[in-house]
């Protein structure tokens, strides 16, 4: 009968060793697959076409404009429609599926040659959200609506 309660015991354990490797491999497994992914989206380029019809590659991640009164104007039907301009060369990676597959580049255009224009609430928001790194979320209504706490 010991014989038989001690095989049970060492099969437990065997098991449960196994469930616990399973566990771990699928956390490695899952991590690397993480840092791929990140890496990929570091590294990924977008195409960009300055005022002087100048094309060029640049890494897009978190790339803000910066120079002054220049924005970033995708060439589909809704953000024409909707004149919509953006800050962020990665802005487009939130749209829908059907938007993000028509995206074909940036143009760079001077905010003070648009008229009626407005700037993209995603980008607008992560400017916010970079000036102000104590804002929390108090509410939503359409957009966010931050307070510093």
């Amino acid at each position: 009968m010991n014989i038989f309660k001690s095989n049970i015991e060492k099969l437990k354990k065997i098991i449960n060793n196994n469930k616990s490797e399973s566990k771990e491999s699928k956390i490695d497994q899952a991590k690397k697959q993480e840092e791929e992914k990140n890496k990929e989206i570091k590294e990924k380029k977008v195409r960009i076409i300055d005022e002087n019809n100048q094309e060029q590659e640049v890494k897009q991640f978190c790339q803000h404009i910066t120079q002054n009164n220049m924005v970033l104007l995708a060439e589909n039907e809704y953000e024409q429609a909707n004149k919509i301009y953006h800050t962020y060369l990665d802005c487009y990676e939130d749209w829908s599926d059907t938007l993000k597959a028509k995206f074909q580049g940036w143009k760079v255009k001077d905010k003070r040659k648009l008229e009626n224009y407005k700037k993209c609430a995603r980008c607008q928001e992560r400017e916010y959200k970079e000036s102000h790194p104590n804002a929390k979320i108090t509410g939503y209504s359409f957009h966010y609506y931050y307070e510093d706490l």
